[in-house]
């Protein structure tokens, strides 16, 4: 009886240092913040990103298994709409 006892008590101060604890540390997450780019230049120095594919070509419609673009590979899905790299016959812009 007298274990059963401890047990419990043991449990019950367990329970309340952890919500105690949880109270007082900060969150182990944060919260985020959506900032937006007009420049190329500061958003490569902001992020420390880098050119995956430099810039993209017009190569039209994009069939098959694909184009290669530096190191990424643009496909088209399997029953998908159809893909177009550049402008396809509209007006082609290399900014993303």
């Amino acid at each position: 009886m007298e274990v059963v006892l401890v047990m419990r008590k043991t449990a019950l101060i367990f329970a309340a240092l952890f919500a105690l604890t949880s109270l007082l540390l900060p969150p182990a997450f944060s919260q985020s913040t959506l900032q937006t780019f007009d420049d190329k230049a500061a958003f490569l120095a902001a992020t420390g990103a880098a050119s995956a594919t430099g810039p993209l070509p017009d190569f039209g419609v994009v069939t098959g298994l694909g184009k290669t673009v530096g190191s990424i590979t643009f496909a088209p899905l399997p029953g998908g709409p159809t893909m177009y790299i550049g402008g396809a016959g509209s007006e082609w812009r290399d900014q993303l």
